[in-house]
């Protein structure tokens, strides 16, 4: 079953998530370190 392609604002929004996400991680990474 084939998606259709994402909508752009879909695609920002994905994008978005996953920088917010990753800046967790690091944020995480650092704290750990630094503790």
């Amino acid at each position: 079953m084939h998606r259709k392609p994402a909508h752009q604002h879909e695609l920002v929004f994905y994008i978005g998530l996953n920088a917010a996400l990753a800046c967790l991680i690091a944020a995480s990474i650092l704290l750990a370190a630094t503790i």
